[in-house]
């Protein structure tokens, strides 16, 4: 009766760890603004779509506090990041901070070949989301992809004003889960490196109905769509 009791405890206990770090968090969801409409084309925008950016990102500060309350300002130095865009809304990022760069030729033929374990790398790791064009800005929100027992999510929104084709203004930005971070200076500077490689959008994102602005376009992608991606385990 005790060990029955133990291993309903351990079954209890493994579900509640698995609905609280491998599906995506009630916060994330509701702040995720932005939704995908599989109709959206950016072909003829002044996105480039067959390559990558790198982007240049600036320093930025971060607050915390001590046991006693003291104010502990920390800086982090200049980073990089890695944004690839396509055609129908949505981007994949990622950053000189992740393991998982995706911008080497070498990575990007093999997920062109749908090889493995490098496909599912690109598809489920990083940061992917959507971008929006209004007039001369690009704005983007995106999340990352947590593996079970991590609950440390990233949801971010920045918006980029286009001051010419190699500089970039940050006009907007907002972290909604790490409160304490702020940007310290608003000027990216980009370079766009080209391939002859094509990829397809199929990110991770689109297995969650949430992620659609049309639910039933949304079922009829997954009917269509059998072998959907999946989240990382």
């Amino acid at each position: 009766m005790v060990m029955r009791f133990k291993l309903g405890l351990l079954f209890l206990l493994v579900c509640f760890c698995y609905s609280c770090s491998s599906q995506v968090p009630l916060r994330v969801k509701k702040n995720f603004k932005f939704c995908y409409e599989p109709t959206v084309n950016y072909s003829q925008s002044f996105i480039k779509l067959n390559g990558y950016y790198i982007f240049k990102n600036p320093p930025y500060k971060t607050v915390n506090y001590d046991n006693r309350g003291s104010r502990i300002e920390n800086t982090v130095d200049t980073t990089f990041s890695t944004i690839m865009f396509f055609q129908d809304g949505v981007f994949v990022l990622g950053d000189t901070k992740s393991k998982r760069t995706f911008h080497e030729i070498d990575f990007l033929k093999k997920v062109e070949q749908q090889m493995e374990p490098e496909s599912e790398q690109f598809y489920n790791g990083n940061y992917w989301g959507i971008y929006k064009i209004d007039y001369d800005t690009i704005k983007l929100q995106y999340i990352s992809n947590q593996p079970l027992l991590n609950p440390y999510w990233v949801l971010t929104e920045v918006w980029y004003k286009i001051l010419d084709e190699n500089i970039l203004e940050v006009v907007y930005a907002k972290d909604y889960i790490h409160k304490n971070k702020s940007h310290n200076k608003s000027i990216i500077n980009i370079k766009f490196v080209k391939t002859d490689i094509i990829l397809q959008s199929n990110t991770w994102l689109k297995s969650e109905n949430w992620f659609w602005c049309d639910r039933e376009k949304f079922k009829a992608w997954k009917k269509e769509n059998k072998q959907q991606t999946k989240r990382l385990p």
